[in-house]
């Protein structure tokens, strides 16, 4: 059973990096082999504990919790999005965008291409602004939030940009102001991942167009973004496209 058209939130789990040590010798040896051999002990558990929240994730969207047998990269796509498999290497019914920063790990299930991303709100100073973001952009943020904390609307419109390149597939080998949004007004509060979140539209403005779903939700001084939409994304101009 998968949850992708309508309304319906991405399904999201954390785990913590600290005490990931279980989860790493858990790996599956193909789960393993992604791992660079000069990964550092540090960057390690942070794999294994994205990883943990994965398969958590799909288990809940499927509800089955051992469905999800390992998470792979999609080389068939030629991009690095996670592919969820089961015991026998099948692919399961369903997408996966994977997160961490700061000692935590999340990741987002969904059954439909989905993006997401975790950061610590904070004050971005005004070279990042200039380099990121249209000042537009900005302000479209600051109202749709509506939150007087520093640097919470640049965090999230980052994070945002984030979560949109995983859906989309490209990750970050495009400049942040090529990922141009617009957000609009929030829906009421609901729940995402033990988070109270808002669901918003946002559109993917410029030479790639979608219409999302983006949920913005905070718990202490971190911020998530979970990024879906119910159709692909398609060139603004086909001529420049081709």
């Amino acid at each position: 059973m998968t949850a992708a058209a309508g309304d319906a939130a991405p399904v999201i789990a954390f785990r913590p990096v600290a005490g990931a040590e279980p989860a790493l010798a858990r790996l599956p040896a193909a789960e393993r082999a992604l791992l660079p051999p000069a990964a550092t002990a540090r960057r390690r558990l942070e794999f294994a504990a994205g990883r943990a929240a994965a398969r958590a994730a799909v288990g809940r969207l499927l509800r089955d919790p051992g469905a999800c047998a390992a998470v792979l990269r999609d080389a068939s796509a030629g991009t690095a999005q996670p592919v969820a498999l089961d015991a026998r290497g099948a692919r399961l019914p369903a997408y996966v965008s994977i997160t961490h920063t700061e000692g935590v790990a999340a990741a987002a299930a969904f059954g439909a291409p989905v993006g997401v991303d975790l950061v610590r709100v904070e004050a971005l100073d005004g070279a990042f602004h200039r380099e990121a973001f249209w000042p537009e952009e900005l302000r479209a943020f600051e109202r749709a939030l509506g939150e007087p904390r520093a640097g919470f609307a640049a965090c999230a419109a980052f994070g945002a940009k984030e979560a949109v390149v995983k859906w989309l597939g490209t990750g970050l080998t495009v400049p942040l102001r090529a990922v141009r949004l617009s957000l609009g007004p929030p829906a009421p509060p609901e729940r995402l991942g033990g988070l109270r979140a808002r669901r918003f539209a946002l559109a993917l403005e410029g030479p790639v167009r979608a219409a999302l779903r983006a949920w913005i939700g905070a718990a202490g001084p971190y911020l998530l973004v979970a990024v879906t939409a119910d159709a692909p994304a398609e060139p603004a101009d086909p001529l420049r496209s081709a």
